[in-house]
């Protein structure tokens, strides 16, 4: 365990502190993860993907029916800010970083039943 092991006496009693192995890859600077932080990360992994996805078809949808009424001439799945691609995807992803924090501060407000800060 890492964070809480049992307390050695089988009564199911959770104590502060990390077991043999995870206490060995800490001190050997393996990252160790603890249970809630490995939930954490993969509801933050869920609303990273989530936004991505989200954001991917709305300008595929805005742009495509701008193309339709003539109004542009081509549709873009990120934004043509500059006129360099690295760029662009730089700020998408940027855009997409930001839009998934309070995705994920929801997720886990509704995981924990609105106890989540």
């Amino acid at each position: 365990g890492y964070g809480k092991i049992y307390d050695g006496t089988f009564s199911g009693t959770l104590i502060g502190g990390n077991g043999v192995t995870a206490e060995l890859l800490a001190q050997n600077g393996i990252i160790v993860l603890g249970e809630s932080q490995i939930s954490k990360l993969l509801n933050y992994i869920i609303a990273f993907i989530g936004s991505a996805v989200a954001l991917w078809l709305a300008l595929d949808f805005i742009t495509s029916t701008l193309s339709a009424f003539k109004i542009i001439g081509q549709t873009y799945h990120q934004l043509p800010i500059t006129k360099s691609m690295m760029i662009n995807s730089f700020i998408h992803y940027v855009i997409v970083f930001l839009i998934s924090i309070p995705v994920f501060k929801g997720r886990m407000k509704f995981i924990l039943g609105g106890n989540y800060e």
